[in-house]
């Protein structure tokens, strides 16, 4: 178990960073500027899904249903992505009008706080079943995905084809999680 949370933290660290890495050598630093600023608003976003997130990971260990407030917590996720897709470009465009391109990010990278929102959440009832090796693997498998979108997409599209990147790793992220937790249950059952 502590190995496993060692290479879960590890891998979290370089899952979170490997896109920065990335796109300043390939995509230049003005565009990483840009694309930071967005991100900075996702993290902005999902303060209070992350708060819920700690806060559920205790009550699932001892056994409490916490399915109502994770439901709640992800509607609460949609109205922060239209929060972000509507309002907060235009708030970035008032106090950093230098950062005209991530006005085109904003928008994109806000809907990512759904699916991130909802990997969260299976995340927490992993770990409070104690099998962080699945979220090693989920991490891993979502960081050569954004890679491979970084390379394909950012390629293809520029700079919104790495806020696409970003959307499919989440998703496929919160749905490899979904699974997982649908067969943890269902094992659960026949035993």
């Amino acid at each position: 178990f502590l190995t496993n949370n060692f290479i879960l933290d590890l891998s979290y660290v370089l899952e979170t960073q490997i896109d920065k890495l990335l796109i300043g050598p390939l995509f230049g630093f003005v565009i990483l500027g840009n694309y930071y600023l967005a991100i900075q608003v996702l993290h902005m976003l999902a303060i209070v899904p992350e708060v819920v997130t700690k806060y559920t990971l205790p009550e699932d260990s001892s056994g409490t249903n916490t399915k109502k407030i994770k439901l709640l917590t992800v509607f609460f996720s949609v109205i922060l992505a239209l929060f972000g897709i509507f309002i907060v470009p235009q708030i970035v465009a008032f106090f950093f009008p230098e950062y005209s391109e991530s006005l085109e990010l904003i928008p994109i990278i806000s809907l990512a706080i759904v699916p991130s929102t909802i990997a969260s959440l299976f995340s927490a009832q992993l770990l409070a079943k104690e099998k962080s090796g699945f979220l090693v693997i989920s991490s891993l498998t979502s960081m050569i995905i954004l890679v491979i979108g970084i390379l394909i997409l950012g390629k293809s599209f520029g700079i919104i084809g790495l806020a696409y990147s970003l959307i499919i790793s989440d998703s496929f992220r919160a749905f490899l999680l979904f699974m997982i937790n649908l067969y943890e249950k269902k094992k659960n059952l026949r035993i």
